[in-house]
């Protein structure tokens, strides 16, 4: 169950242009990008993170909301983000798509991300401008090995955060396409093994 309490209220006058001076990446759940005013702070963000210099990610987090809000809205709201990135699972994808073929989700961004739990990772690309490529499309799976996990709950979340740190490294040392995105997934699927490896931490409720 998602809860984001307070943070629904956050509204665009609430972020400060200074907290973005030194940015590299925003990252985006496509929670944030629904309910009012917090849709409008994340548009105003990625704004201000693109003004420094930034690249932008979105994740699709859930098939529920895309449900919900419906996939033309979907669309609409990270279509105004312009992400770089967008990270998705299968079931996700069929969700936005209505069981289209998952190169559609080119049409968001530049890089799409298709996790697959255990059967590892998509990667799609098409080359933006300043990308090598020329015109060429890209698609590849990048395998992982499977763990026993009864409980995945955060792994997608390790998975962006490790193709991301390696994502922008590959970029900044200008790594050619394929080899930037193959060592980013390989990066998120090791960061998911560890998170899915090391102990949980569990609240209690009573």
């Amino acid at each position: 169950m998602a809860d984001r309490g307070a943070a629904d209220l956050l509204r665009p006058d609430d972020l400060a242009p200074a907290w973005f001076t030194r940015l590299d990446h925003l990252h985006l759940p496509l929670y944030s990008l629904l309910p009012e005013p917090l849709a409008s702070a994340a548009r105003r963000a990625a704004e201000l993170a693109r003004a420094a210099g930034a690249s932008v990610s979105v994740d699709l987090a859930s098939a529920g909301p895309i449900v919900g809000a419906g996939r033309r809205e979907v669309s609409g709201r990270i279509e105004a983000v312009k992400p770089d990135v967008l990270f998705t699972t299968v079931g996700e994808a069929r969700a936005l798509l209505a069981g289209g073929p998952a190169e559609r989700l080119l049409d968001l961004a530049a890089v799409v991300v298709v996790k697959r739990g255990a059967h590892g990772a998509t990667l799609l690309a098409r080359p933006s401008s300043g990308t090598d490529g020329g015109g060429e499309r890209h698609r590849f799976d990048v395998a992982t090995r499977p763990l026993e996990a009864p409980d995945t709950t955060s792994a997608g979340d390790a998975f962006d955060a490790g193709f991301l740190v390696t994502w922008l490294l590959a970029r900044r040392e200008s790594a050619p396409l394929t080899i930037a995105l193959h060592r980013s997934a390989v990066a998120g699927h090791r960061a998911a093994a560890r998170h899915l490896s090391g102990p949980r931490l569990e609240l209690s409720l009573e």
